[in-house]
């Protein structure tokens, strides 16, 4: 990961570079400027990382209990299904 923001950062350096150099400024002061938004863009995705995998190594939340699957029979109406019932029918499903 430091190599992908270390690359983000040299690409922020040679595009300010650029626009900089586009607007006539003296090499030094292109040179300082472009640094100084290379290192500006490094400590900002630095940060960012740290924070999203701060958020991300937290445990998710415990999932509600999600009430009995529904059925659709012949006649179209969706019932629910109890254990016992839902073991009968398959079992019958198996021997026909």
């Amino acid at each position: 990961m430091s190599k992908f923001i270390f690359q983000i950062g040299l690409l922020a350096f040679f595009v300010s570079a650029v626009v900089f150099g586009l607007q006539e400024y003296p090499l030094f002061d292109v040179i300082l400027r472009a640094f100084i938004v290379c290192v500006g863009v490094i400590l900002t995705s630095a940060v960012a990382v740290f924070i999203f995998a701060w958020v991300g190594d937290k445990p998710a939340p415990p999932r509600p209990i999600e009430p009995p699957a529904e059925t659709v029979h012949a006649a179209g109406g969706a019932q629910k299904m109890s254990t016992a019932a839902g073991a009968a029918f398959t079992e019958s499903a198996k021997t026909e």
